[in-house]
């Protein structure tokens, strides 16, 4: 299991961690190395 870091920088940043974000991610991270964040649509709200 990797350690939990803080991203502070991505290439690559979807809103949305739903079904669709995910497939987004999963899809982006088999075509590209870029660095990927995925998060929850309330981006104003801490994600901890």
């Amino acid at each position: 299991m990797q350690s939990q870091e803080k991203l502070t920088k991505a290439d690559i940043t979807i809103v949305g961690a739903g079904v669709m974000g995910a497939s987004i991610a999963y899809q982006l991270s088999r075509r590209t190395d870029k660095s990927i964040l995925v998060g929850p649509e309330e981006v104003d709200k801490p994600l901890n």
